[in-house]
């Protein structure tokens, strides 16, 4: 991630029955960019967690990895798409629910996690 942007791209979903039928639509919109310490920091969880490869995926793992998208802006959707992702290479696509995402996403709050946390990753 490049902490000089000065954009970022947004992804919206629009969630329409089971997760095959979710609309997908990417834009660019003028926003503030992340920290570049949060930024550089975070890149390698936030990169392998949006490709689906985040090892050791698990519910403590899930809720650290939103307190890292939530700081971030289009947080909301960047977690949309790192839990559709996760679930479709698991084998598993009925198991993602933005629904249950979007129901929960207010609620995160909690330091950032401490990088220790992800000691098998980095």
């Amino acid at each position: 991630m490049n902490a000089a942007r000065d954009f970022t791209s947004r992804a919206v979903f629009i969630c329409r029955g089971p997760p095959f039928e979710a609309a997908l639509f990417v834009y660019k919109e003028v926003t503030p960019a992340m920290p570049p310490q949060l930024d550089d920091a975070y890149e390698q969880l936030i990169t392998l967690f949006l490709a689906g490869r985040m090892p050791g995926m698990n519910h403590a793992r899930h809720i650290a990895i939103a307190r890292i998208l939530h700081r971030m802006p289009a947080g909301r959707q960047l977690m949309h798409l790192g839990l559709q992702v996760t679930a479709l290479r698991a084998g598993v696509p009925e198991k993602y629910d933005c629904a249950m995402t979007d129901q929960y996403w207010d609620t995160v709050d909690g330091p950032l996690p401490a990088l220790e946390e992800f000691g098998d990753v980095r």
